[in-house]
């Protein structure tokens, strides 16, 4: 079954460098790249992570969706990391709440979430990992 690691385009800043410290050890892949060749080789590999840009109009049997901090929860509230990739943008909230609508329905029969350790991203992991109800890792 299909399956494939898909991430915000905006998870990185202006100079192309991941917002997260922890961030996984994989290249984005670029519409220059191709979603043929994303989806029926690299999606395989993990070390390759496509955007909401290559994902749109794909759907995976078991996509891995990463929140890797360009969209997380602070006291309650979702926020836009202000170094996201976001500056071209009038209406950020709007454009970021888009990006992860994408994201998370790109799956045929489930999804699997990554949300990294850390302090920033801690409150979201929290949060899905109560919204799902399920059996996770502490």
């Amino acid at each position: 079954e299909h399956t494939g690691l898909i991430i915000s385009s905006h998870n990185f800043d202006a100079n192309n460098n991941p917002l997260f410290e922890n961030n996984l050890n994989t290249q984005y892949v670029t519409s220059s790249r191709g979603a043929y060749q994303w989806y029926m080789k690299d999606s395989y590999d993990y070390r390759y992570a496509a955007s909401e840009y290559i994902a749109q109009g794909i759907d995976l049997e078991w996509p891995v969706v990463g929140f890797l901090g360009d969209y997380y929860l602070k006291n309650g509230s979702w926020q836009i990391s202000p170094s996201a990739n976001l500056k071209m943008f009038k209406n950020k909230s709007m454009m970021i709440k888009n990006v992860y609508r994408v994201l998370l329905t790109r799956a045929r029969k489930g999804l699997y979430l990554f949300v990294p350790e850390g302090p920033m991203l801690d409150e979201t992991y929290e949060t899905l990992r109560g919204i799902i109800q399920t059996d996770l890792p502490s």
